[in-house]
């Protein structure tokens, strides 16, 4: 599916920017390194919130869960 049939509004450097709260020179720079999907028309960019959300969803990191000290294994449990 392309962007135009999704629906997928095209954001500029300057929004990715506003909503990632980076600078824009930071924006400018991941796409350039091919971290962010991007379309170039003549000199300008255009991100499509699709590819933004594709790429806020790689970039999340899950939480951890928390053992109890009850779960642990003990060093007299370890057989070696």
């Amino acid at each position: 599916m392309s962007v135009r049939e999704s629906g997928a509004e095209m954001l500029t450097v300057d929004e990715v920017a506003r909503r990632l709260r980076l600078s824009i020179s930071k924006v400018y720079e991941m796409l350039e390194a091919g971290e962010i999907p991007h379309y170039k028309f003549g000199r300008s960019k255009r991100v499509s919130e699709q590819d933004l959300d594709a790429y806020l969803s790689r970039c999340r990191v899950g939480a951890r869960e928390k053992h109890s000290p009850a779960a642990r294994p003990r060093l007299s449990d370890l057989k070696f």
